[in-house]
This record gives structure tokens, C-alpha cells and sequence, in this order.
């Protein structure tokens, strides 16, 4: 079942029946990747998962990968007022300082945290972009 089809791939809930756990993920496929470096790409996905700060990793393949299946979380966009209190601005916060203290080994981190010019207008590329 697909699930939302971004501008960049596709995000495709996948289930069995058969006694295999986890017995639901998502698929994410990329249309291409000739923009991507999906050797750093997996390298990043991997490093974050194993910290705990990304949602579980799978099965990582040339297009895309596997990863645990969200279905069970709800999207804070549909309740836009409780999105902005402070508590949930805070975890959020929080969350993302996790995962930018995680050390990727064999890739060069700084280049993923660097000033980015877009239009002439500086942009912070962080490292959970390439996620």
C-alpha cells in the first residue's frame, strides 16, 4: 500500500502475515539517486538508527530501504495548537540536538553541517536532511 508519494520517492507500507517480526515496515524508494551519495546516505541512516534517535532501520537497498513503520504515531500538523507549546517544542529540540551529537565514522560530518547559499540565501544543510 502506498503511503505518500513525496517529490523525491515513495513511502510504501509493507505487510505479511507469516509469523516474521517486525511483521509491518515502511519502504522508501527513491525515484532516482544520481543527486544522492547513497553510500554516506546508509552510512548516516545506519549510525542514527543504531543511536536510537531515528525511527528503526531494516534493510538498507541501491534505491532506498526498510525502516519500522509509524503508522501508530500521529501527525502533530493535524493539531496545529498543541504543535507550538512549549513541551512539545522542547522534545523536539531535544530530539534533534540527539541526533547531531551522533558520530558517523568514514564520512566527513562537517560537510553535512555546513552554510548553504540557495537562491542567494543562506541555508544550515544539517545533517538529519539526508535521512
Amino acid at each position: 500500500m502506498i503511503v505518500i508519494t513525496p517529490e523525491k520517492g515513495l513511502v510504501m507500507k509493507c505487510s505479511t502475515d507469516a509469523d516474521v517480526e517486525p511483521s509491518v515496515v515502511a519502504q522508501k524508494v527513491y525515484y532516482y539517486t544520481r543527486d544522492k551519495n547513497m553510500t554516506e546516505s546508509e552510512l548516516i541512516n545506519v549510525a542514527v538508527s543504531d543511536a536510537g534517535v531515528r525511527p528503526t532501520l531494516y534493510w538498507f537497498h541501491d534505491k532506498g530501504f526498510f525502516e519500522e513503520y509509524l503508522g501508530h504515531k500521529e501527525d502533530l500538523n493535524k493539531h496545529p495548537l498543541q504543535m507550538y507549546q512549549r513541551p512539545v517544542l522542547e522534545k523536539v529540540a531535544q530530539n534533534l540536538a540527539e541526533m547531531h551529537k551522533v558520530s558517523v565514522p568514514d564520512i566527513n560530518q562537517g560537510k553535512y553541517k555546513e552554510w548553504v547559499t540557495d537562491g542567494g540565501l543562506g541555508q544550515y544543510r544539517p545533517l538529519y536532511s539526508y535521512l
